[in-house]
Parts: C-alpha cells; sequence; structure tokens
C-alpha cells in the first residue's frame, strides 16, 4: 500500500480485466522474480505458515467483524514474525500491536457523494503516529477500481478528502452487482518499526499497523 506526504492524498486507478494482469501500483505480482523465503507469522496463540510457491503474499490474517473474531485471533504480546524457519537465515522479530484510531461511524452504510469535500474525524491511536485513510471502490458496471490513499499527520484528530480527489471513485451500484466502496482509517506505526538482517534481507524493516473499516457507497 502506498501513502503520499502527511496532509496529502494519492488515487490509484485500474480498469478493464483486472483478472488478465491489470493491478494497482505496488501490489506485487505472482510472475514477480523477488526471492520469497518461508515465513511464519504467530499471534501469539497461533502460528500461520507462508509458502514461497504461493501468489498472495499479502492478505488479513485476522480481525474482527461486528464484535466476532474472524479468522485468525488479534496480535497478542508474545506474536512474532520468522523468517526461513527452520533454515540458516532463520530471523525472528517481535511483534507489538499498535493502537488503531478511535473512530465513530454510523450503524449503517456510509455515502460519499463525489461532488463535495468528505471529513473524517478520529482520535489517533497513537499521538506519536501518523493516521493512514483509505477508500477503495470498484465499479462492475465500468469493471473500474480505484484506491485514495491519504495520510494526516501525527496529532491530526480529523481529515479533509477534496471533492476533486473523490471526484475521481467510480459511482457504484450504477446496476445490482458486485460493486463494492469500503473506508479504512487507521495507525501507521512508523515510529515502532522494527529493523532486522541476515543472510536473505541486508537491511529489513517490518511496519505494523492496525485498522477499523466501513462498508460505503459513493453516489
Amino acid at each position: 500500500m502506498s501513502f503520499p506526504p502527511a496532509g496529502t492524498c494519492l488515487v490509484n486507478q485500474t480498469s478493464g480485466d483486472v483478472g488478465s494482469g491489470a493491478t494497482l501500483r505496488g501490489v506485487l505480482l505472482p510472475s514477480a522474480s523477488l526471492a520469497q523465503p518461508k515465513q511464519t507469522y504467530s499471534n501469539g496463540t497461533q502460528s500461520l505458515a507462508f509458502s514461497p510457491v504461493g501468489a498472495d503474499y499479502s492478505t488479513s490474517l485476522g480481525g474482527t467483524l461486528n464484535s466476532v473474531t474472524q479468522g485468525m485471533n488479534s496480535l497478542g504480546a508474545a506474536g512474532s514474525f520468522t523468517m526461513d524457519p527452520g533454515g540458516p537465515d532463520q530471523t525472528a522479530v517481535p511483534l507489538a500491536a499498535v493502537t488503531p484510531p478511535s473512530w465513530t461511524r454510523p450503524a449503517a452504510i456510509i455515502s460519499i457523494a463525489r461532488d463535495a469535500p468528505l471529513t473524517l474525524p478520529f482520535t489517533p491511536g497513537e499521538a506519536a503516529a501518523p493516521t493512514g485513510i483509505t477508500i477503495q471502490s470498484y465499479a462492475a458496471a465500468t469493471n473500474s477500481t480505484v484506491q485514495i490513499s491519504c495520510l494526516a499527520p501525527p496529532g491530526a484528530s480529523s481529515f479533509t478528502i477534496s471533492a476533486d480527489t473523490l471526484a475521481n471513485l467510480p459511482p457504484t451500484y450504477l446496476i445490482a452487482d458486485g460493486s463494492y466502496t469500503n473506508l479504512y482509517i487507521g495507525t501507521l506505526g512508523f515510529n515502532r518499526t522494527a529493523s532486522f538482517s541476515n543472510g536473505l534481507v541486508s537491511k529489513g524493516i517490518l511496519l505494523l499497523s492496525s485498522w477499523v473499516g466501513q462498508t460505503a457507497v459513493v453516489q
């Protein structure tokens, strides 16, 4: 996921047959030649292994939906990430959970207008960390996807996305189809990155973030 300088937004757009290989900028393609060593993620109570033969290098491991746990349990105090487990370059990096922003959301689908600014008030999860805002919208009628990523500086308690930026979003639900729009607000723990190195990675940095999200509709 790419983020712009603090106080600004970045728009990524794709259209056409996504299944043929079109992708948002920054997404690693299955055909990429980067070395992918075995990896193991532990949330402190459960373990999940990643294999280099898989095409999905980034996914949601766990969380809650309507207060119900989905997938793996949330990260605990004993969580860790291990690269090349059992191999000559085994490296374990401890993981410390990042506090997500406090965001008062309506108990309904959020409506986003394409011709008016959108102001999102929130309480930062960590005072020294920036807050990320992401809107991802897919319109089946035009087979297009747009992602808007914004970065509020540390200490900010609200962020306004301009109408000019929101105008790039495709209107969703023009027809009864598989369109969707999701709005996320998260803490980017730039101040709590974990660094590591081994025979595979000379300078590795692990960035942790925690997000809360809501379904939305673009009109």
